[in-house]
């Protein structure tokens, strides 16, 4: 457990405290050894400045889960589904071209060749041209 220092208090020497991340990991279950959880937790049983962290943590995690996504841009959807269907689509050649010589080896007429994969078309819900940072047709103007 990582600890920092608090400032030495009037009647003894510094205590230490847990670090913020590790009160976060404790309130998200991401402390590795249940000893090091129970370890934080008692801590917190007894040290109302932890405690205070812990709690306003807490507040945080909640709001942040509160809080609806925005919608994913309809040019990155459409970048993130092209590059999917060009994945999926190499990965089915390599696997053709892979299992071609054991096709082969089974029957007596020879495997065809593994075919190049055509660029996927958009899925209907995508525009079909670039719409990305790197697509000039905003710069257009009617009648120019």
């Amino acid at each position: 457990m990582t600890a920092h220092l608090s400032s030495s208090g009037p009647t003894g020497p510094a205590e230490t405290h847990p670090s913020v991340d590790e009160l976060a990991d404790l309130a998200e279950g991401l402390v590795e050894s249940a000893d090091a959880a129970r370890t934080l937790r008692r801590h917190l049983d007894g040290c109302a400045e932890c405690r205070e962290t812990a709690d306003a943590l807490g507040e945080v995690q909640a709001l942040l889960g509160a809080v609806e996504a925005p919608p994913m841009p309809a040019d990155v959807a459409a970048r993130l589904d092209a590059a999917l269907a060009a994945a999926a689509a190499s990965t089915t050649t390599e696997e053709e071209a892979e299992n071609a010589p054991l096709a082969a080896s089974r029957t007596a007429t020879p495997a065809p060749a593994p075919r190049a994969a055509a660029a996927p078309a958009a899925p209907p819900s995508r525009p079909a041209a670039a719409t990305g940072p790197g697509s000039y047709t905003h710069l257009t103007r009617p009648g120019l």
